[in-house]
């Protein structure tokens, strides 16, 4: 795993005894355990964050796009007194 350093983070008992219990039923420690479901979700939510930026640039890139807000803004004005043009 490489070089390794300790992190300190308080948890509910409701996961500490579901580490402890997997930590048991897996012959493993809770540590270990702990380090490799922090690098899954880090993991993940890095390649998330990534795809985000990615679509973000493809969009402006691609030219001109609509902000969510002015599609609602325009949504929710249909059938009122001052419904609003298609925004642009």
């Amino acid at each position: 795993m490489g070089d390794t350093t300790t992190l300190t983070v308080d948890l509910s008992q409701d996961v500490l005894d579901g580490l402890e219990s997997l930590a048991v039923r897996t012959g493993r420690n809770v540590a270990e355990i702990a380090g490799e479901v922090l690098a899954a979700y880090l993991d993940r939510h890095l390649r998330q964050a990534a795809t985000i930026a990615k679509a973000n640039a493809e969009a402006k890139a691609d030219g001109p796009w609509v902000a969510h807000e002015d599609v609602m803004r325009w949504l929710e004005s249909w059938e009122t007194p001052n419904e609003l043009p298609p925004p642009i």
